[in-house]
């Protein structure tokens, strides 16, 4: 039969093994959440990349009104492994639930940014306001893929159009490099369409009527 001091140093010893556990515990849950919050935010400390994007864009038209830009940027694997284990359950598909929290944490890190996307008129920045159609997808190779939609609107009918269309971070933690092909056009059979490359990530396109 144990004596009383020793049943004391038993339910002692169970009690702090619970609280180290416990404590362990909270302090995992609380660092998972600020790696959370801190994932897709950036630094404007660091003075290089530290996340690549392979950025394509893509103007949509209808009839003669350009409507919108798509935009997709495929991330790094090494980011892309920090997104998908933090920010999903790790089966490589994302669901609803994921994908809405998700959008509403790169709408906050990237917005005060303008999703890293300069679009310009006769001198004019167009402001960012909102972004649609947003979609993240897991690759087989395991980079992380993530598209949205600008809206942005110009009636092309009414005669020739320039834009200029770039991809930047001042903060200069991302570094953007446009993908092959890009910018792509959709629905432009009543558009010609002419690209001049500033430099390798900001091009004038030109836009007019057939």
């Amino acid at each position: 039969m144990s004596s009383p001091i020793y049943i004391f140093i038993e339910k002692s010893l169970a009690i702090s093994l619970s609280l180290v556990v416990f404590l362990c515990l909270t302090i995992f849950i609380a660092m998972k959440k600020l790696f959370y919050i801190a994932l897709f935010s950036v630094s404007i400390v660091l003075a290089h990349p530290h996340v690549f994007i392979d950025v394509g864009a893509g103007l949509n038209f209808s009839g003669q009104k350009l409507t919108g830009i798509d935009i997709e940027w495929i991330f790094d694997q090494m980011y892309s492994y920090d997104i998908i284990s933090s920010l999903t359950d790790g089966d490589m598909t994302v669901d609803d639930s994921e994908r809405e929290d998700i959008e509403a944490l790169f709408a906050k890190s990237f917005g005060t940014l303008s999703y890293l996307t300069v679009i310009e008129r006769k001198g004019q920045r167009l402001d960012i306001q909102e972004i649609l159609d947003f979609d993240m997808v897991i690759r087989e190779d395991m980079r992380v893929v993530i598209s949205f939609t600008i809206p942005y609107y110009i009636n092309v009918a009414d005669g020739s159009e320039t834009i200029n269309l770039s991809f930047h971070d001042e903060s200069l933690y991302h570094g953007l490099t446009p993908q092959k092909g890009t910018p792509e056009f959709n629905g432009a059979e009543q558009i010609s369409t002419t690209v001049k490359a500033r430099n390798s990530i900001s091009f004038d396109i030109t836009m007019e009527p057939k």
